[in-house]
């Protein structure tokens, strides 16, 4: 008996909750992010792209137009539509991850559904163009329109992508762009200073996310987000065997008191200067693990918060006093110069193989904070030798002062040259000497 396979596209089509497309909420979150990251390979760091959610017929309509310009080579890509610079792939052209959303829209509007594509070719003409897949035979099926460009046009070159999208729940919406926003608002820290970003919600909850063009770069603008001075801000990067990882920290105390040390981590995660979409998978990502895993050293327990996107994570440590509350604002960049290896197939989390390198640079990011912050990252066994010489070193020299001063049995040996009593003037000269002979064999153990 011979069993029948799959086609590639009923297995997805199967199995959609796998790349992110369980339901309405994570299916606007990942339709956005597949069409804003096509996008992005086709502006090449220098245009504009716009995204922008539309109420539809009993849906959502999901909009995407970025200026990319064609080049001749890439005619095939997604049927012959995309007028775009898609030439490297970084981040997709006609991928798994927008089949997936093409064929979630079929699934469920069977009637609004199609990915539509209008584009202009070179500023010579506009093709407009509808995709429907058909699982069983694993076929793409196109309609097209071609209309002339006037010359008002022809300064323009680009393309608008759109798909239909069920009408999701109000609060199937506002946990989409709560994520959304969170992967926006993190494009600041590594976009280009000749890319334009907007996104716009005109749906039941409104959003609006802008980032212009800008004479700043990525480091000036975690600056001015920071509102601090550019010392004040520590950039780490290290090189590893096919990957670099590149980390921007600054850490701030915060007003509220606490029982105990406090460090709200607010992390911000990149593949190759693009932004990881931040859901519960991503405590299984290797920059997360990297992160929780270095604070031990310092005697401080990192713990998730769930459900917090913006600061999923906590660093605690309980002090005899001075205990407060900071937060620690992280960006972590992996770029890779080959295939990146990701944990899900939502491409949301590193696979653990880049751990390892993530940590040793995170480390040395913590070991740089310790110039600004010095009793924030020492370790408890440190602090506890510093309380020691801080608290009872003095008790202990008034102490000896005081039995020197009432024995006439000195040894006379104190009095050479190099001895604890020589040139001795004063009894308050000889409580000093003795707190630093306490110091320099404090210090001796503590190497030790």
């Amino acid at each position: 008996m011979s069993i029948k396979q799959p086609t590639p596209a009923q297995f997805l089509a199967d199995n959609l909750e796998m790349l992110g497309f369980g339901n309405n909420e994570s299916a606007i979150i990942q339709t956005v992010k597949e069409l804003f990251e096509n996008a992005l390979d086709a502006v090449d760091d220098d245009g504009m792209i716009v995204v922008r959610l539309e109420p539809g017929n009993d849906c959502i309509q999901v909009i995407c137009t970025d200026t990319g310009h064609y080049p001749l080579k890439n005619n095939q890509l997604c049927g012959s539509v995309f007028a775009s610079t898609k030439v490297n792939g970084q981040c997709g052209k006609f991928g798994v991850g927008l089949k997936a959303a093409l064929l979630y829209s079929q699934q469920h509007l069977p009637k609004q559904s199609g990915l539509q594509i209008t584009s202009t070719l070179d500023s010579h003409e506009i093709h407009v163009i509808k995709l429907h897949m058909n699982p069983q035979d694993n076929t793409i099926h196109q309609t097209k329109k071609k209309f002339a460009i006037s010359d008002v046009h022809k300064a323009f070159s680009g393309t608008e992508v759109r798909l239909c999208l069920p009408l999701p729940l109000l609060d199937e919406l506002s946990g989409a762009l709560r994520v959304l926003h969170h992967y926006l608002t993190s494009f600041t820290y590594v976009m280009s200073s000749t890319l334009s970003i907007e996104f716009q919600s005109n749906l039941a909850i409104p959003l609006h996310v802008f980032h212009p063009k800008s004479s700043f770069d990525p480091f000036d603008r975690f600056v001015a987000a920071m509102n601090c001075s550019q010392d004040q801000i520590i950039h780490v990067m290290k090189d590893f065997d096919n990957f670099s990882v590149n980390i921007l920290a600054y850490l701030a105390p915060l007003k509220e008191s606490s029982a105990q040390t406090e460090i709200n981590i607010e992390l911000h995660r990149y593949s190759n200067n693009v932004p990881l979409i931040a859901t519960n998978s991503m405590f299984s990502c290797a920059i997360v693990q990297a992160v929780q895993g270095t604070w031990k050293r310092f005697g401080y327990k990192c713990l998730a918060q769930l459900p917090t996107l913006s600061t999923p994570l906590c660093a605690t440590r309980v002090e005899i006093d001075n205990a407060r509350r900071w937060q620690l604002v992280l960006a972590i960049n992996l770029s890779t110069r080959a295939q990146i290896k990701y944990h899900t197939l939502t491409k949301t989390s590193f696979d653990n193989c880049y751990q390892r390198g993530i940590a040793a640079t995170f480390e040395q990011t913590l070991f740089q904070l310790q110039q600004f912050h010095p009793r924030l990252f020492t370790s408890p066994n440190e602090l506890k030798h510093e309380r020691i010489f801080t608290q009872y070193m003095p008790l202990i020299a008034k102490a000896v002062r005081s039995i020197a001063s009432s024995t006439n049995e000195i040894d006379i040996n104190h009095f050479n040259a190099n001895g604890l009593l020589f040139g001795l003037q004063s009894m308050d000269e000889f409580e000093t000497r003795i707190s630093k002979q306490m110091q320099m064999i404090f210090e001796k153990e503590t190497l030790i």
